[in-house]
């Protein structure tokens, strides 16, 4: 499972970027098993993830964003098929 927030230090790190990002460009697709908190849109692209949290919509499939957007959860398995992002590891 991926790291739970228990502490305002551990979001600070997230909201920082301290744990990493994956760049993913058209076509690209994230590696298994990791988890993102954000998403921001640099180049506009057509995205689908999966959704961890243990509400809400559980899947984005195609979805249309512009450059600069950004897209806050518990993401995983994203894929691109046009554009660029970088994503924040969680």
């Amino acid at each position: 499972m991926a790291n739970d927030l228990y502490s305002a230090h551990q979001f600070h790190k997230i909201s920082f970027g301290d744990y990493g990002f994956r760049i993913l460009t058209n076509g690209d697709t994230s590696v298994s098993g990791e988890y993102f908190s954000t998403i921001q849109v640099l180049k506009d692209c057509t995205i689908s993830l999966t959704s961890g949290a243990p509400g809400g919509d559980s899947s984005i499939t195609n979805l249309d964003l512009d450059e600069g957007q950004i897209i806050y959860g518990n993401l995983t398995s994203i894929s691109l098929s046009k554009g660029d992002v970088i994503a924040y590891l969680r």
